[in-house]
């Protein structure tokens, strides 16, 4: 423990301020997992679908209504513009509110339409606009606490308001009966009243809201984003926004439940991708491609078990995160996660692709993608049911990894002379995994069998624990 305390203390504040970041999100996500079996058993079917069709708009709309600069300019911004932050930071709060202010006048001249498109009513769509006329100014603040090291606060802050806001929501679900308007307001007031005192902190240090300059630059640089962004959003959350509109509230609510379980194992993808990642950028760095694909791959062999885990104790999983009348959630579970799987593959070739700076490529690819989920779903639910919208996610990233793989093929052709990664291990990796996917979904009614499987899993994952050890430790080699 003191050889721990040592280490710590020797870390340099960066270092500091990037593991108590990293900790942070981690935190973060599992706290928002904890809520889902909370809110599954308090709300209704419907009502718990109404709130996660909330989520999935509310992330939408937050790019549209605000142009997300904290995802674009802005972090460019505060480093070109250090000697004048304020200004800039006041600024383009001034513009996104210019935006958010446009899109609710023409909200207020149709509101009959917007609430049909949306499937909420009035008060929700109103409080929503005003939550988003402030919350960028709580993203901005995160992004320079983050620039400056200033992991306390910030820590302190996300996690109080990641606590509140399921806190305030289960008290309104369970002393007002309010259901899925006490999870909604909850997390709007929460964060909301946060971020108000935020604006106006920013507002007493410098009250530019208008800078000719900033704006221009701001606008452009983000409105050319907007595809891109809303195409990544769009793969993650049309299919439950689709699902709503086409088929009810309550089925987008057990597609939800089958999504959250799924999502587990991306926390596990984040946190691989962030550890490796300096890694294979010091090897492409020091041009040591061939040293890539062989980790990456034993990685994806770890990546794809963990999977395979969650599939097996799919049943078991699902009995903890929801109640009975959510079981139909058990034959999205498979395909969605599978889709973890593709998530990774896809997104070291990505890595790849924003090293060598080819980010119109990624646009262009996830824009066609989104494109074609939206297609999918609106065939695929209409004919199969809303459970079809799993395997069309499956398919949609499936398509994104493969349009991935032939582009960074491409780019690595040009900027490197050789292949980074070949396509042998990896489709027969994929191909295996599928298959085994599939096998154990239609073994679901017979536990024993699952649990020797697992049990076998368990067994080989310890007799090679020196080998993953090492795996994890090659990222502070070279």
């Amino acid at each position: 423990m003191n050889k721990l305390k040592q280490k710590y203390k020797a870390l340099s504040i960066e270092a500091k301020a990037a593991l108590w970041f990293a900790v942070c999100n981690f935190l973060n996500k599992g706290i928002s997992m904890i809520v889902v079996p909370l809110y599954t058993h308090l709300l209704a079917v419907e009502e718990y679908g109404s709130y996660t069709v909330f989520q999935s708009w509310l992330d939408v709309l937050l790019i549209l209504v605000t142009l997300e600069i904290s995802r674009g300019h802005y972090k460019v911004g505060i480093t070109n513009y250090d000697s004048d932050v304020d200004r800039y930071t006041t600024s383009v709060l001034g513009l996104s509110n210019a935006v958010t202010v446009v899109y609710t006048a023409l909200y207020l001249c149709f509101i009959p339409v917007f609430n049909k498109i949306l499937g909420m009513p009035t008060h929700i769509v109103i409080s929503m606009l005003i939550y988003l006329l402030v919350y960028p100014a709580w993203e901005f603040w995160a992004i320079r606490q983050r620039f400056a090291y200033k992991y306390k606060t910030m820590i302190a802050a996300t996690l109080s308001i990641s606590v509140l806001t399921p806190v305030i929501g289960i008290l309104g679900i369970l002393l007002l009966n309010l259901q899925s308007p006490a999870a909604i307001y909850s997390r709007i007031g929460v964060q909301g009243i946060a971020a108000i005192f935020v604006y106006f902190g920013f507002l007493k240090k410098d009250r530019h809201l208008f800078v000719k300059e900033y704006w221009k630059k701001v606008f452009v640089f983000n409105i050319i984003l907007i595809p891109y962004l809303l195409s990544t959003t769009v793969l993650n959350q049309a299919d439950r926004i689709m699902i709503n509109n086409m088929v009810g509230s309550a089925e987008a609510g057990i597609y939800s439940v089958a999504y959250a379980i799924a999502m587990l194992m991306q926390l596990i993808n984040y946190a691989i991708n962030d550890a490796f990642l300096p890694w294979m950028y010091r090897q492409l760095k020091n041009k040591q491609y061939k040293e890539i694909e062989p980790v990456t791959d034993k990685i994806l062999l770890l990546v794809a078990a963990a999977n395979i885990l969650v599939i097996l104790f799919a049943p078991e999983v699902l009995a903890v995160f929801a109640p009975p009348k959510y079981y139909a959630a058990l034959k999205i579970i498979p395909p969605v996660t599978a889709s973890v799987f593709f998530m990774f593959i896809f997104q070291r070739y990505i890595s790849v692709e924003a090293y060598y700076e080819a980010t119109a490529r990624i646009s262009i690819i996830s824009i066609l993608v989104a494109i074609l989920n939206i297609i999918l779903n609106y065939f695929c639910i209409k004919q199969w049911g809303y459970l079809a919208a799993g395997y069309t996610t499956l398919a949609c990233y499936i398509v994104f990894a493969v349009a991935h793989y032939f582009s960074v093929k491409q780019i690595c052709r040009k900027k490197c002379g050789t292949k980074v990664f070949t396509a042998g291990v990896t489709l027969v990796f994929s191909i295996a995994f599928l298959a085994l996917v599939f096998l154990l979904t239609s073994l679901y009614n017979y536990r024993i069998i699952r649990y020797v499987l697992a049990l076998v899993l368990f067994g080989i994952a310890f007799y090679k624990r020196n080998f993953i050890k090492q795996l994890f430790e090659n990222r502070n080699a070279a």
